[in-house]
């Protein structure tokens, strides 16, 4: 591992994190067996019924990016189309909000929506789902106590111990406790801060999965996805327990864990998204189990993120071509070239960097 932390030249790093929440109460019912002439169950029937049900589950696909501020869309499992309208446009107010890095959901299905505003800030709003237009934050985190830098690069929650990460560029990483919603407002205090042991440490990126931190180091041309495997233990100088590498990954990489423990990288200079299985045990070098190129595109896609949701639909950002495209059947894909299932495009997209699928339940 020693030997993959390599001292690499400073350099400048596009952003391209995002997270997808699926809250616990989207669960899918099983469908009762049809009866048949034997008394057996029917199975194309209850598979059909168990698609069927996939197929109709709801979902909201938000989209952000730094020139396009942070837009909403209602039905992403079926969305399609180059000029989709944007059913929620969260423009979360101009005043409090410029420039957003990042977005993430706690456990309550509260937005936190990390900004370079007032100095670098996280904003929260109670019920992104329900808004509509511009609208002010509930609440607003900002100050020099925060040690939040001028110019923040992620952010990430561990739901089950509601802690919450933010990444200085350039710099270290603060850690909010959350458990206590309304006390995250104004100018308070982190509970801890770390930074990595290694010379001008870059983070760029995060995301929490299965326990685990990672984090992308984009120093230089390239980047390495550092993981550390106790994050809540994290203070002063740290070192991961592991490093991830791949000759592909350029500065820009934008990564993802799914529920089913695959990393989900997509690498603008390759033009692919790449798929890891088993992320909780990569170490070193690592070898993509999927390296999938999008075809029948009008300008060559440059892969900004991906993130695969609880259904199995794969979402990816393409920064060249200011669309999202959506593949339905993310298990079923091989390396090589694909044509997307569906392509989402917008007057609002504009080299979008980071895709955010919040799934619920049909009321």
């Amino acid at each position: 591992m020693k030997s993959l932390m390599k001292n690499r030249g400073a350099g400048v790093a596009l952003f391209a994190v995002a997270v997808t929440f699926v809250p616990a109460a989207n669960i899918l019912a099983e469908p009762t067996a049809a009866n048949t002439p034997e008394g057996k169950t029917d199975t194309a029937s209850v598979d059909g019924a168990k698609h069927e049900a996939e197929e109709s589950s709801p979902a909201m696909l938000f989209v952000i990016g730094p020139n396009m501020g942070f837009v909403g869309f209602d039905n992403a499992e079926t969305l399609s189309g180059t000029k989709v309208a944007v059913t929620s446009e969260l423009k979360l107010s101009r005043e409090t909000v410029l420039q957003p890095r990042d977005a993430v959901l706690d456990s309550r299905g509260a937005l936190y929506l990390l900004s370079s505003a007032n100095g670098g800030s996280v904003a929260v709003y109670d019920n992104p789902l329900s808004a509509k237009g511009s609208r002010a934050p509930d609440r607003i985190v900002f100050g020099d106590k925060t040690q939040i830098s001028r110019s923040p690069s992620a952010i990430a929650i561990d739901r089950n111990n509601d802690l919450l990460y933010v990444a200085n560029t350039m710099s270290d990483t603060v850690v909010f406790d959350i458990s206590s919603p309304g006390s995250f407002n104004g100018d308070i205090t982190p509970v801890r801060t770390f930074d990595v042991d290694v010379s001008q440490f870059k983070p760029s990126q995060m995301r929490f999965a299965n326990t685990s931190l990672y984090m992308v180091d984009a120093r230089g041309g390239t980047s390495d996805i550092l993981v550390f495997d106790e994050p809540s233990k994290l203070q002063g100088k740290v070192k991961p327990n592991r490093v991830i590498t791949h000759a592909g990954f350029d500065n820009k990489i934008g990564i993802d864990v799914d529920a089913a423990d695959r990393l989900i990288v997509g690498v603008r200079k390759l033009g692919q998204v790449l798929i890891f299985n088993n992320a909780s045990k990569l170490d070193g070098i690592a070898s993509p189990d999927v390296a999938l190129s999008i075809a029948d595109t009008k300008v060559k896609a440059q892969p900004s993120y991906a993130t695969i949701d609880s259904h199995d639909r794969l979402f990816v950002a393409d920064a060249n071509g200011n669309v999202t495209f959506s593949f339905d059947r993310a298990s079923e894909l091989a390396s090589g070239k694909h044509r997307p299932d569906r392509t989402i495009g917008s007057r609002e997209l504009i080299a979008p960097n980071r895709l955010l699928v919040v799934e619920h339940v049909a009321q």
